[in-house]
């Protein structure tokens, strides 16, 4: 890349990886000695000008669980249709980014393939399904904007799920399951939502039916009580709603990609019209130096 006149060649090597700009080489060629300063001014302007076209932080997906199978069945829906249809879009919106998006929930049980909260998502623009029929490998779920789940995956399939997540997929499991074995839940999904600050409790809590809802998060927006029965308590650092005697119902967590920013608000991009005038009073710079070196 020329960038003086024919005497004065600056040469580099960038490479953009994971919202990070490497600049790999910086070296010149010429027939007469340049200014060091003027090598650091270039340098300074290009390093600038791309780390200023990546954003400093990016948001994985998000996860949420929930203390128990029975919400989103028809009995559910029945029982509180307005707070259950209220949440279902909540969370539909919660973990798609309020992008009207597609869904798929991984499970044949009744939980997650009834029809009142397929037409309630359908009826709201997403594209909801259901089942097993799908290859579990991140090609395949990277279709998805959010996947729902009812019963746990083999090590294999909850490494591909962190992947998903890290990638930027959204995730939403209930407990609630096993009544012959309390603790099922949590063998099948703790060491997974962990590393969330989530997870499930080793036993029921007798949930019983009609269950007032304690929570200031938007996903409780409109909703007030949901149709739960037993259910597992909600463990770790996160929890966002509980029984009105503070029990906890729900958990969510927003998850960090790995190796960026924490920062909320994204940095602010330099307009192309400003660098140009940077990188312009720089070559004036280099111009000046040479007349004067001459």
């Amino acid at each position: 890349m020329t960038v003086f006149p024919s005497r004065y060649v600056c040469m580099f090597s960038i490479t953009i990886r994971k919202n990070i700009c490497v600049i790999n080489t910086v070296f010149l060629t010429r027939k007469k000695e340049m200014k060091k300063k003027i090598i650091l001014a270039i340098f300074l302007f290009l390093a600038t000008l791309i780390n200023g076209m990546v954003p400093d932080s990016a948001e994985a997906g998000s996860v949420v669980i929930a203390s128990d199978d029975w919400i989103f069945t028809n009995t559910g829906f029945s029982s509180r249709p307005v707070d259950t249809s209220n949440f279902a879009i909540n969370l539909a919106e919660y973990l798609t980014g309020d992008n009207i998006g597609k869904i798929h929930a991984y499970s044949d049980f009744q939980s997650l393939t009834q029809s009142s909260l397929i037409n309630t998502l359908n009826n709201a623009g997403y594209t909801y399904t259901t089942g097993y029929g799908i290859s579990f490998d991140l090609e395949t779920l990277s279709q998805y904007d959010a996947l729902f789940f009812s019963s746990g995956l083999s090590t294999a399939g909850l490494d591909v799920l962190e992947d998903y997540v890290t990638g930027g997929g959204s995730v939403y499991i209930h407990a609630g399951l096993g009544m012959s074995n309390p603790s099922g839940a949590a063998t099948a999904w703790n060491g997974f939502l962990s590393q969330y600050g989530m997870g499930f409790g080793t036993y029921f809590i007798g949930l019983g039916g009609a269950t007032n809802i304690s929570s200031t998060h938007p996903l409780f927006d409109g909703v007030s009580s949901l149709y739960m029965l037993n259910g597992h308590p909600i463990t770790g650092d996160n929890i966002i709603a509980t029984t009105t005697s503070g029990t906890p119902l729900f958990a969510a967590n927003a998850v960090p990609i790995p190796g960026a920013g924490s920062a909320p608000e994204p940095s602010a991009i330099p307009e192309p019209a400003t660098m140009l005038l940077f990188g312009l009073g720089l070559l004036g710079l280099a111009g000046g130096n040479r007349k004067k070196q001459q």
